[in-house]
């Protein structure tokens, strides 16, 4: 079985689309792991959480979608107007547009997130949350370092198991060793899988940069990307 991971794919439901032909997603034998942040910004976050509804009615436990501050966001903003503003204008109104597109409140989907996300993924040699890790045990981290915290990683210290992230809005995607330093990976090349430290895939879809997903296969990885378009 192969292991899918996808970065932030904030709105942008055909580049997503299309990054799964190009890995030649199957549904039935790949697991497909989301990292968080798939909706805001771009034009089509309804049509994404559609997806996800309808794909984890047909494949269970090999679709883990991981929770991105966008989402925990756009669940628990309730009454505080300041982040109300400041999500509006972060790319929450294209969210709500394109449910209204959709014929639906911004609501709707609400129960299927809140029962169908998790803040972090274990596998044996890997693991895997939106935002950032601390701690060795992944457990013992907070849910702000887990989904949140958008610094802990630049100068991260951590040598813990692998840890595969989002969140950060990449040129490219980069390797974080837990030596305060980082290393460019290159795309389309089969590699070793790091034992520890951290990779972060979010690579800025939505403003015109790339999709990006690490394919995990007997304990090897590769990058493949689709180019994103400015919407």
């Amino acid at each position: 079985m192969r292991t899918i991971l996808i970065g932030d794919i904030h709105g942008c439901y055909d580049e997503f689309m299309s990054l799964l032909d190009k890995v030649n997603y199957d549904k039935d034998n790949d697991k497909l792991i989301i990292l968080g942040d798939f909706i805001d910004k771009g034009p089509k976050s309804f049509e994404i959480i559609d997806y996800l509804a309808k794909l984890k009615k047909k494949v269970n436990d090999k679709l883990i979608i991981i929770e991105g501050n966008h989402e925990y966001e756009y669940l628990y903003t309730g009454y505080n107007l300041i982040l109300k503003f400041l999500l509006f204008c972060l790319g929450r109104k294209n969210t709500k547009k394109s449910f209204k597109n959709n014929n639906h409140n911004i609501n709707y989907y609400d129960e299927f997130l809140l029962e169908n996300m998790q803040d972090y993924y274990e596998e044996e040699d890997f693991q895997a949350c939106h935002a950032s890790i601390k701690k060795n045990n992944i457990k013992e981290n907070s849910k702000y370092t887990l989904v949140v915290n958008r610094l802990a990683t630049y100068n991260s210290k951590y040598k813990g198991k692998l840890t595969i992230t989002g969140h950060l809005g990449l040129n490219k995607p980069l390797y974080f060793p837990g030596n305060g330093k980082h290393e460019e990976l290159s795309y389309n090349v089969t590699q070793e899988l790091p034992k520890t430290g951290i990779i972060c895939i979010d690579t800025a879809c939505y403003a015109g940069n790339k999709l990006t997903a690490m394919i995990i296969e007997d304990n090897k990885y590769r990058l493949e990307f689709i180019d994103g378009r400015k919407n």
